[in-house]
């Protein structure tokens, strides 16, 4: 029997042997042996990508959480500046300035051949009245302004400008304009000027445009256009006198 317990333990011992791995994990506490070690065969060190994508992700993250703040920002500043201005045109309820012409004199107007052509000559003396019907708003009408004087509505006879000045709110101003010029008048112009004169009903078209600066109390905004269109109808234009204005009609606009 004791036979067959040893032969079972060689059996035994030489099995363990067997089946025992040619690495074995060595004890800490032993450098030497350490340093001996390999590792196995085909074994590799997996380099860590997924750590370094997280890390980018996260400062893409970063940069499109700032971006949407800024366009939030950005978006609730303008939302409020629009908010401001509608309340402001709600209380205020801004409308153009009203232009008439008040006092209409001819000093000149003679037509004189010039080597074949006809010239004409003409001098007038405009008096305008200007209506500012606006609340809190008014007007600071600068350089740069023109007003031209045309006939028929298509030649322009006589020409201008509109002196400086501010108009306040709810305020009417009367400004005193000259015009003058040199034209060539044909003679199909010189038979309807004749006709026109014959039946007491002359046609002249007065443009006025004039820069002028926006005032809200006394802070000056932007500069606008005023335009004006007046359509008048007098009975002569002779030197000396001061025709009748027997129609007119005036439009204003504001161009920014």
């Amino acid at each position: 029997m004791d036979n067959r317990q040893g032969e079972h333990n060689e059996g035994y011992s030489s099995d363990f042997d067997r089946t025992k791995p040619e690495h074995s994990i060595l004890d800490n506490s032993h450098p030497s042996s350490i340093a001996t070690i390999k590792p196995p065969p085909g074994r590799r060190r997996v380099p860590r990508y997924r750590e370094e994508g997280d890390n980018v992700g996260g400062e893409r993250g970063c940069c499109v959480k700032c971006m949407c703040c800024c366009f939030c920002l950005w978006l609730l500043i303008i939302l409020s500046l629009v908010g401001i201005l509608v309340m402001l045109y709600s209380i205020l309820q801004p409308r153009p300035p009203s232009f008439n012409i008040q006092y209409f004199q001819v000093n000149a107007f003679n037509l004189r051949p010039n080597f074949g052509n006809t010239t004409l000559t003409t001098e007038f003396f405009l008096t305008l009245k200007s209506q500012n019907p606006n609340k809190g708003i008014g007007f600071f009408y600068g350089r740069g302004s023109s007003v031209s004087m045309l006939y028929n509505g298509t030649t322009i006879i006589s020409s201008g400008k509109l002196p400086t000045f501010q108009q306040t709110a709810e305020s009417t101003n009367l400004m005193n304009v000259t015009l003058d010029g040199m034209s060539n008048f044909e003679s199909e112009l010189q038979d309807s000027l004749a006709e026109n004169e014959k039946g007491g009903r002359i046609p002249l078209l007065v443009m006025v445009n004039s820069p002028a600066a926006v005032v809200l109390r006394s802070f000056p905004l932007r500069e606008i256009a005023v335009f004006v269109n007046g359509s008048l109808v007098v009975d002569s234009l002779i030197p000396g006198r001061n025709p009748k204005i027997l129609s007119s009609q005036y439009v204003c606009s504001v161009g920014l």
